[in-house]
């Protein structure tokens, strides 16, 4: 049976993601580190192959990212999206919802432009 997971967005985190399976199985990111989809990506990754190492795991979220389609991110980003932290309130669905599909956007935009750079 898997481990139930609780998502939290910490901006004081020191790095962009962390997975502490032992205590409380808790995954946290912070936003304001960047590369937020890679790093929701890179420790999911962590949760489900616990044996893989750090440049495994690296190489396959970077994979895994460059296959997201805008739903699958939204997903993703939703998870993290517990009681409003996205800047939205938690009733405001609608908002909350084009807010994450703005950062999806971002992301996704971001990246075409280093592609063509």
């Amino acid at each position: 049976m898997t481990a139930k997971y609780k998502y939290v967005v910490d901006n004081k985190l020191k790095w962009s993601g962390d997975i502490d399976e032992e205590k409380k199985g808790v995954i946290r990111v912070n936003p304001r580190k960047g590369g937020l989809l890679n790093t929701i990506l890179h420790e999911e990754i962590h949760r489900i192959h616990t044996k893989l190492t750090e440049k495994q795991v690296s190489k396959e979220a970077s994979k895994q990212e460059k296959l997201l389609t805008i739903r699958k991110a939204i997903s993703l980003l939703q998870k993290f999206d517990n009681g409003g932290h996205m800047g939205c309130s938690s009733k405001d669905k609608k908002a909350r919802a084009a807010r994450l599909r703005a950062m999806a956007g971002a992301q996704a935009t971001s990246k075409e432009t280093k592609v063509i750079k």
